[in-house]
């Protein structure tokens, strides 16, 4: 079975230099063809040159490249139409999520489930930051009546057709899990996995930013979800 896993990269080159050899690490033990698509968005330190070159060592890596920094919706917008695996995994590239932990999605794709959900268990994030996450899991079980431990993340498996030909609006990444169960996926996992500190750089997301668009954005996204905009 072919697997694609998509990591997007934005000045991280220091996280990169261990994430690369890492993940080729990782893959070539796994009994899953893998291929890997690296999104630079518009990087402007040297993690495009990094990633370059472990492409030229590695024949199941792939660079795709911004020229300008246009957001991780964008990246996943560009890269999901070009993956030709069965299931995608989405991955980042700060080093938090643990490539270590692949084997576990491998487990619950070979059982044929539709969308697996990594939950963060030790989670490294503050304390707003994790009460943001908590609020929107208690809103989505509400509204939604999924009943999962976790309805976002940043590593997350799914079949390729719940994400192949879609037209996703800003910070739709976020929701991913969402609009897949909107399209038939039904059929979803959470598994726990170790959630790493981050060593080099910072986020490159606002706490006070998601705390002002958070409500608003998830409005839209529930308007988007009741009216089918994703399915057409």
């Amino acid at each position: 079975m072919k697997v694609s896993l998509v990591i997007p990269f934005h000045n991280e080159e220091k996280n990169l230099k261990i994430l690369c050899p890492l993940v080729r690490e990782v893959i070539k033990k796994s009994a899953l063809d893998y291929e890997v698509l690296w999104i630079d968005d518009g990087s402007t330190d040297s993690s495009c040159d990094v990633v370059s070159a472990h492409c030229d060592i590695e024949p199941s890596y792939r660079l795709l490249k911004n020229l300008v920094k246009t957001g991780q919706t964008n990246c996943f917008s560009k890269a999901f139409p070009l993956c030709g695996g069965e299931y995608i995994i989405r991955m980042d590239s700060d080093l938090q999520d643990r490539p270590e932990d692949l084997p576990k999605f491998e487990k619950a794709i070979e059982k044929d489930y539709d969308i697996v959900i990594a939950y963060r268990a030790n989670r490294r994030h503050n304390a707003i930051l994790i009460g943001l996450t908590l609020a929107f899991d208690i809103i989505v079980n509400l509204y939604f009546r999924t009943k999962l431990k976790s309805n976002s993340g940043s590593f997350i498996a799914f079949k390729a057709e719940y994400l192949k030909n879609l037209k996703l609006i800003e910070n739709d990444h976020r929701y991913l899990p969402l609009i897949a169960m909107n399209r038939g996926a039904k059929k979803i996992l959470t598994i726990d996995v170790d959630h790493q500190k981050r060593l080099f750089g910072e986020s490159k997301y606002s706490v006070y930013t998601k705390m002002a668009q958070g409500i608003p954005e998830v409005i839209r996204l529930i308007r988007r979800l009741k009216s089918n905009y994703y399915k057409n």
